[in-house]
């Protein structure tokens, strides 16, 4: 029997097996061996990487376009290319299923090429595309199927977007990538990773650590990130007097963040808005507590302190850092439960050919 062809259309993918921070939960999830022995899979790259060709990323064919996050008219071409990559890469001879990364542009153009080709179309929503500001969703035809990460970007699409979720594909680790857990002494206090981006409120962390130095608690934060925040926050760390207590990593490989949580107590995440983040799953396999003002496991892991403002912010901080705290290895879940999901979705939706 011919194997089916997954075909994946995202804005990126990570330019080299080396590239471990281009959309880290795409790049676990399309790394499972599982998903793998299921479908032919091909990625389709509309904007990153910025050089346009084919390549081969851990055994999986990649047509990057390079359309370089190119504004108007110049987006035209970009989408006769993406059109004409999809109709290179469909399986003529069997099933076809055809996975669009974020409801944006790229599950536009696969809405339609799936209509006209009568083709399984799953978008898979992962962020703030599930709100009511996204004018993509009344441009997609009926025929998608909306996969959500979370229970809450359940909810924002339902009521914001008004779209149906077909259901729930959570992000998820995959195992084989991850370092050993360690268990040597924890000399960070706080550790905080996301882009330094508004949405992510890394102030808080700031405010937290010259908060506690107001009560005579000299706690140290590392902070992994980068973004167009960084400038302010060290301007900040140094005028409030804790800069010799922070640390800025700036934006490195994934092993080496894990590595810096296992050497660290508390995971601070105070984003004013996250679809599921990966941030989680990292936290609690490194054995961190978290604290943060979303929970996706909806309070199945005791590690995971949901709070709902920086007054609980803070305080819930406090409380951690003066603690005993038990730093074991969580393991929630796994790339290959997710490909379970994804593959269960597909039988579930039917062929429509």
């Amino acid at each position: 029997m011919n194997q089916p062809t997954l075909l994946v259309v995202s804005p990126g993918f990570p330019a080299n097996e080396q590239d471990s921070t281009c959309l880290p939960a795409l790049r676990m999830f399309l790394k499972e061996e599982l998903l793998r022995e299921h479908f032919n899979i091909r990625v389709i790259s509309m904007h990153y990487p910025f050089q346009a060709g084919q390549y081969t990323w851990f055994g999986l064919k990649v047509w990057a376009l390079a359309g370089k996050n190119k504004k108007g008219l110049f987006r035209i071409p970009l989408y006769l290319k993406t059109w004409a990559a999809l109709r290179k890469n469909r399986n003529k001879d069997g099933l076809t299923v055809v996975l669009s990364i974020f409801a944006s542009e790229a599950a536009l153009l696969a809405s339609y090429f799936s209509k006209k080709n009568k083709l399984l179309h799953f978008c898979w929503v992962m962020g703030q595309d599930a709100g009511n500001n996204n004018p993509y969703h009344s441009m997609f035809s009926s025929q998608i199927h909306y996969l959500v990460m979370s229970e809450f970007l359940k909810q924002r699409l339902e009521q914001h977007g008004k779209r149906k979720a077909f259901g729930i594909l959570p992000s998820a680790l995959y195992v084989q990538d991850l370092p050993a857990f360690k268990t040597k002494k924890r000399n960070t206090d706080f550790v905080c990773v996301g882009s330094l981006i508004p949405l992510k409120r890394v102030e808080w962390v700031l405010q937290v650590v010259q908060d506690l130095k107001k009560e005579n608690l000299n706690a140290k934060v590392c902070i992994i990130g980068d973004g167009p925040e960084r400038q302010a926050l060290e301007t900040m760390s140094r005028k409030s007097g804790i800069s010799e207590q922070v640390q800025f990593r700036g934006e490195i490989q994934h092993r080496e963040v894990l590595n810096e949580m296992m050497q660290s107590k508390i995971v601070l995440h105070p984003s004013a808005y996250e679809g599921f983040g990966n941030v989680f799953l990292e936290a609690l396999y490194s054995g961190c507590h978290v604290v943060s003002l979303f929970d996706p496991f909806n309070e199945k892991h005791p590690e995971l302190h949901k709070v709902d403002s920086y007054p609980e912010f803070y305080s819930m901080a406090r409380t951690l850092l003066l603690s005993q705290l038990d730093h074991r290895p969580v393991q929630t879940i796994t790339s290959k439960s997710t490909a379970h999901s994804f593959i269960a979705f597909v039988k579930s939706a039917g062929n429509p050919e």
